[in-house]
């Protein structure tokens, strides 16, 4: 009996460990199991990471290079790498800016980047009128709203009015017979009605409504755009675009007179647009050199393509062989000019002619009477002559002659003007992150 007893609790413990053995088994087999599944799927995982990284980031690299490279992109692409990328552009008005967003899944993985490209810094017109040594002369009834600056002397008539400041630098500067609703500095002033403070040495016949002290030489400035970034510009609209040799050109003229698209494009001889019929319109897709004369002829009309959102467009007139006689703009009476529709898009007309800086009498920029509207007037050599009842921008050159009634309305846009070529020109990336 105490035989039988023992065999009982031994088998019973046998039986005991055996259970204990095999649910130890079990549940360490069970714990393996589960830590190699979860290996397996890390592993897993890390590679779907790593594939939707690659795909993401090299979608949306392609898809910025491109943009930044002047290619148009549709609004949405699917590229297809390591997975599935889904790349929208999109632009946004208020900010000028376009916004490039990937969405990349391998697996279970997703991954969201996004880049923010804005146009790159351009060129600074930081007055409605600027001039180099020539100075400017404004007329009866001649306005400027905004700000004037002149390395040269600055000549009203009557009712000239500058509603900002007028600077005429230099220890010559002087100012003479002008209405300003800011503050002069000059070290002559004579005749003038100054309703902020006036810094001047000597003259006489003013009134000051502010305070008057004495002028501390202010010393001359340059003007925004040198001849290195035209060069530039125009290097640029040979190595993107297209020439019109003097071949194609009849009787040394290369004549528009139909409504057409133009631009990123060198013309070897002059350019005539003239208005035929009810209208013409030629829409600027791009800037345009003229290596002779620029004539807009019985009233155009000019206008940026819409396509072009914040950026401007120069149209240059320089004929390196002659800038004493040629390299010059004649505009006819009401030629019109728009930008794209964004407020920060113009066009600008330049001229390269040097008669003016050489002490000659050529006009190197001529408008006529009663036109208006997105334009700036350049000739950092030149003489530039505005009619009666224009309305524009700003204008910059060397000496400025400014008709009855005109109107220079300083735009704030142009403090970062855009241009479509050249080295202030495309964009820059303002932000890049994940989502």
């Amino acid at each position: 009996m105490q035989v039988h007893n023992k065999q009982s609790q031994t088998g019973a413990a046998m039986l005991l460990f055996i259970m204990f053995f095999v649910m130890a088994s079990s549940a360490l087999t069970f714990l393996l199991s589960r830590s190699i599944t979860s290996d397996m799927l890390a592993v897993s995982s890390l590679s779907s990471a790593k594939q939707t990284y690659l795909s993401s980031e090299s979608s949306l690299e392609d898809a910025t290079f491109r943009l930044m490279d002047g290619e148009t992109l549709t609004n949405s692409v699917i590229t297809e790498v390591a997975g599935i990328a889904t790349t929208t552009v999109s632009y946004i008005p208020a900010s000028d800016e376009y916004k490039i967003q990937t969405n990349a899944k391998v697996g279970r993985t997703n991954k969201i980047d996004t880049v923010i490209l804005g146009l790159g810094a351009g060129t600074a017109f930081n007055y409605g009128l600027q001039t180099g040594n020539g100075g400017f002369e404004l007329t009866n009834s001649a306005m400027i709203t905004g700000n004037a600056f002149s390395n040269g002397p600055i000549n009203g008539q009557g009712s000239s009015l500058i509603k900002g400041d007028a600077v005429s630098t230099g220890p010559s500067g002087s100012i003479t017979n002008i209405h300003a609703t800011g503050s002069a500095w000059a070290n002559t002033l004579n005749g003038s009605h100054i309703e902020g403070d006036a810094y001047f040495n000597v003259g006489s016949g003013n009134t000051v409504d502010g305070t008057s002290s004495p002028y501390t030489t202010i010393d001359p400035a340059s003007l925004p755009i040198d001849d290195t970034e035209v060069t530039a510009w125009e290097n640029k609209i040979i190595e993107d675009g297209s020439i019109i040799p003097s071949s194609m050109c009849s009787g040394g003229d290369y004549l528009i007179d139909s409504d057409t698209s133009l631009g990123n494009v060198k013309i070897e001889c002059n350019l005539r647009i003239r208005k035929t019929g009810a209208s013409t319109v030629v829409t600027l897709t791009g800037s345009i050199w003229v290596t002779g004369n620029i004539s807009l002829e019985q009233g155009p009309k000019l206008k940026v393509d819409p396509s072009l959102t914040g950026r401007s467009v120069q149209l240059i007139a320089d004929n390196p062989a002659d800038r004493l006689s040629s390299s010059k703009i004649s505009i006819a009476n009401s030629t019109e000019f728009e930008g794209s529709g964004h407020p920060s898009s113009f066009i600008m007309l330049l001229s390269q002619n040097e008669s003016s800086e050489l002490g000659g009498a050529v006009t190197a920029i001529n408008i006529g009477q009663s036109s208006s509207g997105d334009l700036l007037l350049y000739a950092g050599h030149g003489k530039i002559e505005i009619g009666n009842q224009i309305f524009l921008k700003s204008v910059t050159g060397h000496r400025i002659e400014v008709g009855n009634n005109s109107d220079i309305t300083y735009d704030t846009g142009l403090m970062n003007v855009v241009f479509t070529g050249g080295p202030s020109g495309g964009f820059v990336i303002r932000d890049w992150y994940q989502e």
